[in-house]
């Protein structure tokens, strides 16, 4: 086939296999023009200094390669000018149409406080995870609300999507590394039959994946370290976001984590947390109701959150009689049948 064949077929093309499939002709080619064996993965690979498994996923299409290697590969495949150019446009073309994933859950409606801590994420540089902790490894002290809110606020910096997964490590079944890194590669577009493959292959394909993109991944409620390690990004261009009852202080060591410890809200910030949900209006009408409410939540935002609903839902209800059925531990009990707090809350 000519160059204008290639150009025309290149025009055609929709996916990283199709970009595969002319990447191998193009192989095939060079070698009936240099009366030479097809060049092999290896042979590539001392080419380029590329391992020849990258080699592999590129001409599998497996992985689309980014645009500086799409460049590098053909030209070692001894592409034209106009073939270079016509690959260059394919490559963008099946890049505009990968999917980007949008798993956050909805933020936390009137969140409030937390100002130290956002302005770190803020800074956050990328070159490690994030992970925020509680300072006595209590539940309800907000991490999850913190890190969906940062991760809401801060989806602009990562455009080419954010993964979430709930790894339910604060209860009796944690779930797999193997089972959340299927879901993420379902969402980060990659072919079904590497689906199956062993952790290892999956781990691998996740990481380059996600070289080529800016990808935010929220790790929430993480058990221990062994069951986030293999779901972090492997370079720079995306963040981990990590939340976990415990400190996990080896990712920080091995990882350059940044530690984040959550302490409970002080009693202004409770009181705030309140206002936001319920009113200043209402709050001032019962100052002592409010003032028992805050002081029987301790400074958790999700007892403050469940009082909150409690009130709302039942506004005949004065503050102090929530805040007394708050003390005997009967309130949320009732509301709850019928007003679910958000799993963020915790």
């Amino acid at each position: 086939m000519d160059g204008e064949g290639f150009v025309s077929d290149a025009a055609t093309v929709s996916s990283a296999e199709d970009l595969a499939s002319i990447l191998r002709r193009l192989r095939r080619r060079q070698a009936r023009a240099r009366k030479t064996r097809v060049a092999t993965y290896r042979d590539l690979a001392t080419r380029t200094g590329w391992s020849h498994g990258i080699i592999g996923a590129y001409l599998t299409g497996k992985i689309l390669p980014p645009v500086d290697k799409l460049d590098e590969l053909a030209r070692q495949l001894d592409a034209t000018p106009a073939e270079l150019g016509a690959l260059a446009t394919a490559r963008d073309r099946v890049d505009e149409r990968r999917p980007a994933p949008r798993q956050l859950p909805m933020d936390v409606p009137a969140f409030t406080g937390r100002a130290v801590p956002l302005a770190v994420l803020d800074t956050q540089p990328g070159r490690g995870p994030a992970v925020i902790s509680s300072v006595d490894g209590a539940a309800g002290v907000g991490k999850t609300a913190l890190a969906v809110h940062w991760a809401h606020r801060a989806a602009a910096r990562f455009p080419d999507g954010q993964l979430y997964a709930d790894l339910r490590g604060s209860g009796r079944r944690p779930l797999p590394p193997g089972e959340v890194l299927r879901g993420f590669l379902t969402a980060l577009g990659a072919p079904v039959s590497q689906l199956s493959a062993g952790l290892d292959v999956q781990a691998g394909l996740y990481r380059s994946l996600l070289a080529q993109r800016r990808v935010m991944v929220l790790l929430d409620d993480a058990c221990d370290v062994g069951q986030v390690r293999q779901l972090l990004p492997g370079t720079s261009g995306g963040l981990a976001l990590v939340t976990s009852r415990r400190r996990l202080n080896s990712l920080v060591a091995l990882e350059n984590a940044r530690l984040i410890v959550l302490d409970r809200l002080d009693e202004a910030q409770s009181r705030h947390l309140l206002a936001a949900r319920l009113g200043a209006r209402r709050l001032a009408a019962d100052p002592a109701g409010a003032a028992a409410i805050v002081a029987a939540c301790a400074g958790l935002p999700k007892d403050l959150a469940h009082a909150a609903v409690t009130a709302a839902a039942h506004p005949e209800l004065s503050l102090s009689t929530v805040a007394g059925q708050l003390a005997t531990g009967r309130p949320p009990a009732v509301e709850r049948r019928h007003h679910a707090v958000p799993a963020q809350a915790r």
